[in-house]
């Protein structure tokens, strides 16, 4: 069902901790966030494998505007009774009214958008969508199915449809970038972003001591990818010798020493300032969403 390439991200979490105008690294696997951030005016580095980095380089050049309309595969499986429906659902302005219609279309078992749930939660949607690593267990990507439900769920009931174009993402697989970029031209952006293939964890401890003044990464430690722990946000300040802490320890090699790290779990938030950012974002998907002073004695801060 996600085919844009990548996973959606909301770039207002980084920029509501990164300096303005400074250099940043990302992932390009959150293909919006770092070219939201270079319209925004951010230098930014987005890092990842040579597939993410080329589907990034196509977007970079390709922007919404400029892409051919298309029929979103997902309405194909709806009965075309419903489809008028769910086009109305998804310009709703009302909560209230979005939770009691989304529960009756979905929950209620004579309701007529279940294709939609059963796309968003098959195994194979649910390892693009989030970036799964090829070794995180079934049970885990199915955790993960419940997980997402929720986490749209109670989006839904926080934010107007209407208001936010990731609803649209996750549901009918269109492409969101155009909604913030009208500032910027392709010039502009394609000079303030700069493209690396490389694994995160290498590049940033290869790099020179303080160079970024923020960090944007994704972990997927509470789905066992790790095996070790599944609270990496308790030790940051002690990285130890897990893929994680390493990834954290070069995070802090590589950054300023005033630089904010902004990590996206597929995990369950841990206390209210994970509940917090995770909601912030409107791309409704992650479950918690750490944000830390690298170099803070506590590395760990409260959501204001």
């Amino acid at each position: 069902m996600f085919t844009q390439g990548g996973s959606p991200a909301d770039f207002a979490v980084e920029a509501a901790f990164f300096p303005p105008g400074r250099r940043v690294m990302t992932l390009a696997a959150l293909p919006s966030v770092p070219l939201r951030l270079a319209a925004a005016g951010y230098f930014v580095t987005a890092v990842g494998n040579s597939d993410e980095v080329n589907a990034l380089r196509h977007m970079e050049r390709l922007p919404e505007s400029a892409q051919p309309f298309r029929q979103p595969p997902i309405l194909h499986q709806l009965q075309a009774a419903d489809r008028p429906a769910f086009w109305a659902f998804l310009n709703l302005a009302d909560p209230q009214q979005q939770v009691k219609q989304w529960w009756k279309m979905t929950v209620d078992p004579r309701g007529g958008w279940r294709p939609i749930v059963n796309a968003l939660t098959d195994a194979a949607n649910l390892r693009r969508l989030y970036q799964l690593p090829t070794s995180t267990a079934p049970s885990a990507v199915a955790n993960l199915g419940e997980l997402l439900m929720r986490q749209l769920e109670d989006h839904l009931r926080r934010r107007p449809n209407r208001d936010n174009p990731w609803v649209r993402q996750l549901l009918l697989d269109w492409p969101t970038l155009g909604a913030v970029n009208t500032a910027s031209s392709n010039a502009d952006i394609a000079s303030r972003l700069r493209l690396v293939v490389a694994e995160p964890a290498v590049y940033l401890a290869d790099q020179p001591s303080g160079r970024f003044h923020g960090i944007s990464l994704v972990h997927h430690l509470d789905h066992g990818t790790c095996g070790t722990c599944d609270t990496c946000d308790t030790r940051i300040a002690s990285p130890a010798s897990t893929p994680c802490h390493q990834l954290i320890a070069a995070a802090k090699h590589a950054s300023d020493r005033r630089a904010w790290m902004i990590l996206r779990s597929t995990g369950e938030a841990q206390n209210d300032r994970e509940t917090y950012w995770a909601r912030f974002d409107r791309s409704m998907i992650w479950g918690r969403i750490i944000t830390a002073k690298l170099h803070a004695p506590e590395a760990i801060v409260p959501a204001p």
